[in-house]
């Protein structure tokens, strides 16, 4: 399953209560144009699992930026780097699009 932290413009200046009705129409908005994905608001990002259209998400309003997550505890952090690491490196070295990026 893929996953996706999302970072989102100025909403985060907002109240608590402007902030979180503006959190809710920007997952909203990702929701429209994704009917697969599921989009979870926790601490000023929003989270998506599910099928991303990269294209898509790139044009939803309020999106700054996005980026593929691997979960995983903080004790396995240190593998998860050398892992995602040597997959971006390998995709390097082939000329293929990094997973990782």
């Amino acid at each position: 399953m893929e996953r996706y932290l999302v970072r989102y413009g100025e909403i985060f200046l907002k109240s608590d209560p402007v902030r979180r009705r503006w959190e809710q129409v920007l997952a909203d908005a990702i929701r429209e144009r994704m009917p697969g994905v599921v989009v979870r608001i926790g601490r000023g990002r929003l989270w998506l699992d599910g099928p991303v259209d990269r294209e898509a998400l790139s044009r939803v309003f309020g999106v700054v930026s996005f980026s593929p997550v691997v979960p995983c505890l903080l004790e396995d952090l240190d593998r998860a780097v050398l892992e995602c690491m040597f997959l971006h490196i390998s995709a390097i070295w082939s000329g293929t699009p990094s997973p990782c990026a």
